[in-house]
């Protein structure tokens, strides 16, 4: 067959999880890496949904649990890859991301603030720059280059005082925290190792990504972002497949324009920013 369709759907589900609420693309994106992808066959279509629940209520500085400025963060997102093999060599592949709910709630359960929306689009192509295949072994290395572009709300709003004799509503700016994507234009280096030892059908592979990132509009900058991930995989029973997974990520400290006050604006310690 010249053409194949691949599908497939994977759950995660988080019940807890310990890590800063104010970057864009970490451990709450499944955008920032977190499956190794080679290259497709020609033709060969690739159709991927992830889904993602995030709650989080410890915050740190560091290695150092701090007084929270909220009380919890939660999302719930769904992500969608849709890729295709224009050959044996180069493949192309379309992401983004909705979030049906993002969520800061306020100490006490008090000043509740949520959004919700499309995130980011991510256009991605991939290239086989080596392939080498052996009776014993065969080795791949697949190198991309990729742009991560808004296509929601970065300055989403809310409200915080209705007047009582005109009815006059007032918004403010909602924190970074729960807004749907950075407003970033950000670029996105890939690279792609893979080693399978045909005897045994053990396929050990390692992929990294580094995320360059851009300014938006409101003078803020959340930190590139680094991954590195180191798999081993094997086939069993046929039809099933079992992956081991170590992965270790880094993102920067934000930056902003001087001229904004993080705390005042939108309840953010800029030191307690970036995670590794």
């Amino acid at each position: 067959m010249n053409k194949i369709i691949l599908g497939s759907l994977i759950l995660v589900s988080t019940l807890k999880a310990n890590a800063q609420g104010c970057c864009s693309g970490g451990s709450g994106s499944p955008i920032a890496g977190g499956v190794s992808q080679g290259v497709l066959q020609c033709n060969q279509l690739e159709m991927a949904s992830n889904y993602q629940y995030l709650s989080s209520g410890k915050f740190k500085t560091k290695d150092k649990t701090i007084e929270p400025l909220f009380n919890k963060l939660y999302s719930n997102y769904l992500y969608t890859r849709i890729a295709y093999g224009l050959s044996d060599k180069f493949t192309f592949s379309a992401e983004t991301g909705y979030f049906f709910n993002k969520t800061q709630y306020g100490l006490n359960n008090r000043d509740t603030v949520q959004s919700s929306g499309f995130g980011d689009l991510i256009l991605m192509p991939r290239y086989q720059v080596y392939y080498k295949t052996t009776p014993k072994n065969k080795t791949e290395l697949v190198l991309g280059l990729g742009l991560k572009m808004p296509i929601g709300k970065y300055n989403d709003s809310t409200l915080i005082y209705t007047n009582p004799k005109n009815g006059r509503q007032y918004y403010t700016t909602s924190p970074p925290t729960v807004q749907p994507t950075s407003g970033s234009n950000d670029l996105i280096f890939y690279g792609f190792f893979s080693n399978e030892f045909r005897k045994s059908r053990i396929k050990t592979f390692a992929n990294i990504l580094y995320m360059k990132k851009g300014w938006n509009a409101l003078g803020q900058n959340f930190g590139d972002y680094v991954s590195v991930g180191l798999f081993v995989s094997k086939p069993f029973y046929r039809r099933f497949n079992a992956t081991l997974q170590l992965r270790g990520e880094h993102i920067g400290k934000m930056d902003y324009d001087k001229n904004l006050d993080m705390l005042a604006l939108y309840n953010i310690d800029v030191n307690s920013t970036g995670t590794r």
